[in-house]
Formats: structure tokens, C-alpha cells, sequence
């Protein structure tokens, strides 16, 4: 589970600013919260929603944990400063990511400048106390191991120690170590190198999916269910075998499944699937099924022939119906899109009703919906703004920074302008 999020001079955030997950001492909701440990009063939440006007920074806020996902699974560092001041440009970006795993909360802190690597460390938070695992400084050639954490062997840190000093100062040594078989380090660097890569699933405004084909191929029949419940006209799934010229996948991706131990190679859409079946490789198209008028049948339709409400509502399942019983963290950018209220309205409270009854699942959005505002849906910690100041740079305002009383109308009091996050339009003529 997602603890907290700091990150500075990124994009439209030149100052650093914090992202939490942690529930604040309110009454309303408790029974959806995580707690963090039985012997710890820390709670996290399992819903979070971010308001702002256009252009003010909320899709920059989740191409932030993008920008250091892909970070850690390429093992290489990018540089994507606020430009609209002398100094940021030419200054390091930072991020630090809390996260929970199992009932340990571990933090990686990255700083980056120029496509080089300025600060990287791993450490545990143990009663708000850092206990460091390693701490990177490449440009001055420094690194260290915490004392909290010894080895059993001295070849073995020996030669972390010496993949730490000699690394690249273009590399992440939190995606390089977990290739070699030192288990003192790989075992608590692959918890968090699976978290930021696996559990933590951001998908921007663009996304096509969610973490779909995998989740669909194991209970298609959920699915089908689902989009048959929410009145899309579509009574089921399937599969339908193609050409591997007809799934569009490229010869290199191809090549390294052949090679790879995994059993299913997935198309960017999600549309189309190859398996390892007697040796060979087969490939296959997702179709959906619609009812004939007439004659009790079913048609096949290529997802492609389905609305974007439908393929989009279709990307959110995974949320209600993961079935791989692991935590995931859902980032998503513009939730709602195309979507229309009712069907926004009732994945979230599906997605609560599983947090009371244990289910270990967070989602943050970005989102205009302001029908979402309301009490007994969103707990006032869960609700977020985004707000540009004159100089163009973006700030995270959490509403639990307003003195508000406990009968206000948030909705009315978001479009009123009371918590920023609303578009200041100025008079203007047509020509």
C-alpha cells in the first residue's frame, strides 16, 4: 500500500510537495481503512480524488510516480525540471515513495539531474526512525550499507559494496542488484523493485488499460458479467485465434517471449494474446459477444467496434475484479472519462464495500466529477486539490488544510472557488 509521495521540481511542481495516504482523526469512514500493523495506530486509506482546473498540474502529479516507475524498471534516470525559472532548470529532481510492505513500511528516495543519478537510498521506517539499507551518492563516488543490515557472508557484501561503488552514475542500483544472486540484498531490494513496478499501476489520461488482459484471461466469465450488469449490451468474452501477423506485435517483443519463462505475451491494447502452446507460439484476439435479435446466437465484435465508454469501463474492471489476490495501488488519470456519472458513482462504492470487507486495494484519481463530492461517498482526507499559483507553478492542497464545518455543502463549496482548484476565467469578446 501507497504510505506517502513526495517529489520536487517536476514538470509544474517546482517545490516539493507530499502526497499522503495516511487517514486523518476523523469519524466518518473508518471501517474502510487499513491499518498498517495490529500493534500500530496508523491507518491508510483506500480512496483518494484529485480536483483542479485544466493545466493545473493533476496529470503532472500522476506522470510523477510514472516518471519514477519507469525509472526503476529501465534502471536509468530522466530529467523533466520546472522550466519557467532560471534555477530549476539546471537543479535536480527528487521523489521519495513510502510504501507498505507486509506490516514494514519501506521508503526509496531518487535524485536526478541531467540523465545522472545525484542521490539514491533505500531505507525502513521503523517508529518514524530510518533504518538505512544502502545510500548512493555516484557523482562523489560514495556508498554505504546501514548497520541495521549485515551479511552473512563477506564475499557477498563485498561485492554489493563494490557493485555499488562502480555503478554508473546513469544507473539505479535498486534495478541492478536484483540480477545477482546476493540473497541478503535481492531479497528486500526485489520487495520494493516488485512494488514499484508491479503492485503501483499509474495510467495516464491516454492509457488504453489498466493492468486488463491478464486479470480478463484468468475469469473472463467476471467480466462478461460485469459489462452485461452495466447495461453495455455485451453478454460475454472470448478469445478467437488469428495470424501472428494480425496481432501486430513486434518481431523483437516476439523474440524475447520465445526466450522469456513467461506463458503470455499481451498486445499494448490488450486486444490480442500469444501463448506458448506444444512448443509454438499462437496468437489470439479478444472479442466481445452481443445477442442476435433473432435465433438465440451470439455475435462476435472486435473491441475495437465497442464505445470508448465501454473499452474504458471495461480498463477499470480489474479494480473490482483482480483476482490475483495481491495488493495493487490504481493511479489513474481522468477516472471518469467518458464514463458516465452512475457507472463512476458505483465502481467506487463497489471499490469501498471491498475495503470494509478487507480487500487491499487503494485507487487515487484525478477527476471533474464533482458528483463524487458528497459524505457519505468520499471521506473529507480522501479529497484533494490542485491549484497553479501566478508564477505557473503547480501545489497539492489536501481539503483537510480548510477549516471546514461539518454540514458544508463541499460541492457548492469547490465550485465556489472556497478550496482553489477552479478555473479563474477572465471576461472575454468574441470577434
Amino acid at each position: 500500500m501507497l504510505v506517502n509521495f513526495t517529489f520536487s521540481n517536476f514538470q509544474s511542481y517546482r517545490d516539493q510537495e507530499e502526497f499522503s495516504m495516511v487517514a486523518g482523526r476523523i469519524p466518518e469512514g473508518r471501517n474502510t481503512c487499513f491499518p498498517v500493523s495490529k500493534a500500530s495506530r496508523v491507518r491508510l486509506l483506500p480512496l483518494a480524488a484529485m480536483y483542479g482546473a485544466n493545466a493545473a498540474g493533476k496529470s503532472n502529479f500522476v506522470q510523477a510516480l510514472r516518471w519514477l516507475q519507469d525509472m526503476v524498471n529501465k534502471g536509468e534516470v530522466v530529467h523533466f525540471p520546472f522550466e519557467l525559472d532560471e534555477g530549476s532548470a539546471e537543479s535536480p529532481s527528487g521523489c521519495e515513495i513510502v510504501m507498505l510492505l507486509g506490516e514494514e513500511m519501506w521508503g526509496y528516495r531518487l535524485s536526478s539531474q541531467g540523465g545522472q543519478v545525484v542521490e539514491e537510498s533505500l531505507f525502513r521506517l521503523n517508529g518514524g526512525r530510518e533504518e538505512l539499507f544502502f545510500e548512493r551518492y555516484p557523482q562523489e563516488k560514495k556508498f554505504r550499507f546501514g548497520r541495521a543490515f549485515s551479511f552473512q557472508e563477506k564475499r557477498a557484501e563485498n561485492f554489493a559494496r563494490q557493485l555499488g561503488e562502480t555503478l554508473p552514475t546513469t544507473k539505479l542500483y535498486l534495478n541492478t542488484v536484483i540480477n545477482f544472486e546476493t540473497p541478503e540484498v535481492g531479497e528486500r531490494v526485489r520487495c520494493v523493485y516488485h512494488w514499484l513496478t508491479h503492485t503501483l499501476c499509474v495510467v495516464g489520461a491516454n492509457g488504453y488499460r489498466v493492468c486488463l488482459s491478464r486479470d480478463l484471461n484468468e475469469a473472463p466469465e467476471l467480466y462478461g458479467e460485469a459489462l452485461r450488469k452495466a447495461d453495455t449490451g455485451i453478454v460475454g468474452l472470448g478469445l478467437v485465434p488469428v495470424s501472428m501477423e494480425e496481432a501486430m506485435i513486434s518481431e523483437g517483443e516476439l523474440e524475447k517471449f520465445r526466450h522469456s519463462k513467461e506463458k503470455e505475451l499481451f498486445s499494448v491494447t490488450g486486444a490480442f494474446q500469444i501463448v506458448k502452446e506444444g512448443g509454438e507460439m499462437k496468437a489470439y484476439r479478444w472479442v466481445t459477444k452481443h445477442p442476435v435479435n433473432k435465433g438465440g446466437r451470439n455475435r462476435d465484435f472486435d473491441l475495437g467496434k465497442e464505445s470508448d465508454g465501454t473499452l474504458q469501463f471495461l480498463n477499470l474492471l480489474p479494480i473490482l475484479l483482480d483476482q490475483s489476490g495481491e495488493q495493487r495501488v490504481y493511479v489513474i488519470d481522468e477516472l471518469d472519462r467518458r464514463l458516465h456519472p452512475d457507472l463512476v458513482n458505483m465502481l467506487l462504492r463497489k471499490h469501498l464495500e471491498q475495503a470494509r470487507n478487507g480487500v487491499h486495494r487503494q485507487l487515487i484519481f484525478t477527476t471533474h466529477n464533482v458528483q463524487l463530492l458528497e459524505e457519505d461517498l468520499l471521506r473529507r482526507d480522501e479529497i484533494w486539490f490542485v491549484e497553479k499559483d501566478k508564477k505557473s507553478i503547480s501545489h497539492l492542497i489536501p481539503l483537510s488544510d480548510f477549516k471546514v464545518r461539518q454540514d458544508m455543502n463541499l460541492r457548492k463549496g469547490y465550485l465556489d472557488g472556497r478550496f482553489g482548484g477552479v478555473p479563474t476565467l477572465l471576461n472575454f469578446r468574441l470577434p
